[in-house]
């Protein structure tokens, strides 16, 4: 499968229909029919994109890039229906609820919050020293953030706007994933 210029980022829409793969070096998004693993779309986003989420119902990809804001796709047109203005912009996550999403700013050590009825910048909030990788936790409640500066992993409260804990891990973290563990037989 021919993609794009160093493949970076990749997200499976919820339906499991659609992948969703960053082109860091291309400046792309590539949208996959994940039945066939073809191309079916390149669409153009900002430079050095290197964020990539999905809102909870796959209506729109929200592509963070370091040289070009947030650029937003619609899914069903597979179309840029617009750009959040932000420097440095890093990794995304959506809220499960689906109303805000969150950017990190590791250049500007903050976390950028945006307002997804308006998909406008809602607030900034600093954050640490190089925050990067972004993942909520199941219900919402919960914003795990890696600072690849302090070696930390934070729980984030987004009611809250506040850490509410942080735990130090190994050098430089740079992704965090929130899922659930099987126990037992």
């Amino acid at each position: 499968m021919n993609t794009g210029t160093n493949p970076n980022r990749v997200v499976l829409g919820h339906d499991g229909k659609w992948v969703y793969l960053t082109n860091y070096g291309g400046s792309s998004v590539s949208v996959i029919d994940a039945s066939t693993n073809a191309v079916v779309a390149t669409i153009p986003v900002g430079g050095l994109p290197d964020g990539l989420a999905l809102t909870p119902d796959d209506s729109l990809v929200l592509v963070g890039s370091a040289l070009g804001g947030v650029t937003v796709i619609n899914t069903a047109s597979r179309t840029v229906t617009g750009t959040i203005k932000l420097q440095f912009a890093g990794r995304v996550a959506v809220a499960p609820d689906g109303k805000h999403a969150y950017v990190s700013q590791p250049n500007l050590s903050q976390l950028a919050v945006i307002d997804m009825a308006t998909l406008t910048l809602q607030t900034t909030i600093p954050f640490g020293w190089i925050p990067l990788g972004l993942a909520f936790g199941q219900d919402g409640g919960r914003l795990y953030v890696t600072d690849r500066g302090n070696n930390t992993v934070s729980a984030f409260d987004p009611a809250a706007n506040r850490i509410v804990g942080t735990l130090t891990v190994g050098t430089a973290p740079v992704d965090v994933t929130v899922g659930t563990i099987a126990t037992g037989p």
